[in-house]
């Protein structure tokens, strides 16, 4: 079953997936409104039963290093392979930075935190898009505040050029100061 709904504002309306006890699987989920803030209920399902992937963005499929210190991020690209159940992690003021491999417009960003994995605490509470076009100098393309959502989505106010994107985690909601992100995402202008 898929519902929607809720009394929330529209960013936060209630999505959810229920998988019956018998359900055998598979079912793939291609869609970014299945991940928003209450999909819950299959996340002891493993991927053999539920696969859940969220739009294709111009990060997918790309290569991702973690910064300004490597050695103490974790694991970047699980946040750009369309799966919730994989993250990055790194303490805050870290970095995930992806190469889209050309110069395109960018209109949108956005990421999910890991929470179907480790919980609230993963809420990320502050993030920034930083953005170049040859991989040295960067400007800042967007602030996101997410006040602990699982999950956050912006417009840029001017759509930028870039072909290096940074998603630069500037306040974390964890106990422990790591960031934990399951899926950074990035649209071109007008997507």
């Amino acid at each position: 079953v898929f519902a929607t709904g809720g009394k929330h504002e529209p960013a936060a309306a209630n999505n959810w997936v229920e998988l019956a006890p018998g359900f055998r699987g598979p079912l793939t989920i291609h869609a970014p409104t299945v991940q928003p803030i209450f999909f819950h209920h299959p996340l002891k399902a493993g991927p053999e039963k539920l696969q859940i992937h969220g739009e294709v963005s111009l990060v997918t499929g790309r290569k991702a290093i973690s910064g300004p210190d490597p050695a103490a991020g974790k694991n970047p690209e699980g946040a750009i392979d369309r799966d919730i159940r994989t993250f990055w992690q790194a303490p805050v003021d870290s970095w995930l930075q992806v190469d889209l491999g050309e110069i395109r417009t960018i209109g949108r960003f956005g990421f999910d935190s890991a929470w179907a994995r480790v919980g609230k605490e993963s809420y990320v509470q502050t993030c920034e898009l930083h953005v170049s076009t040859d991989g040295v100098t960067f400007r800042t393309a967007g602030t996101l505040a997410t006040h602990g959502s699982a999950c956050a989505d912006m417009p840029l106010a001017t759509p930028m050029a870039a072909r290096f994107v940074r998603l630069v985690v500037k306040a974390g909601g964890s106990a422990d100061k790591l960031a934990r992100i399951a899926e950074f995402r990035v649209a071109a202008e007008n997507q």
